[in-house]
């Protein structure tokens, strides 16, 4: 009779174990797959946020409002810092690091950010006229908005 309870109370625990462990690695894999993917997504924002307002900033020269937006955007929980070098060295800026990681815990992620003016002028020009104006060439564009 103790001999039966001890196998039983044997058998549960080991049961019990077993799948409170398969449980356990399916919630681990969930949730890595959920923070992987808050990543990417809060990552991939920022990027695209700075694109959009960066290339304006430095080509006006506005490198006050170009350091406030970086350190404005490296308060991200998934950031380490970020880093924008301008073509040519005209500017370059490296937020702080955060405290308490080491090298091996981020990836680094590369975005280039192109100026285009083209892009630029044809917005305003679409959003200032009530009628469409004919499409002009992308060197004229360039020029007008430029010079």
């Amino acid at each position: 009779m103790f001999l039966m309870r001890t196998k039983l109370a044997v058998i549960l625990v080991v049961s019990g174990t077993l799948i409170l462990s398969l449980f356990g690695l399916f919630n681990y894999f969930k949730t890595h797959d959920r923070l992987y993917g808050e990543l990417e997504y809060e990552v991939s924002s920022i990027a695209q946020r700075l694109s959009f307002r960066l290339p304006d900033q430095i080509w006006n020269y506005d490198f006050d409002t170009v350091v406030n937006d970086l350190e404005s955007e490296a308060t991200s929980r998934f950031v380490y810092r970020i880093e924008v070098i301008a073509r040519e060295d005209n500017f370059r800026h490296i937020t702080a690091p955060k405290d308490g990681l080491t090298d091996n815990e981020f990836h680094l992620r590369i975005f280039p950010i192109v100026y285009d003016a083209s892009i630029r002028l044809s917005k305003w020009v679409n959003s200032s006229s009530t009628k469409t104006p004919e499409p002009l060439p992308t060197r004229s564009l360039q020029k007008s908005y430029l010079g």
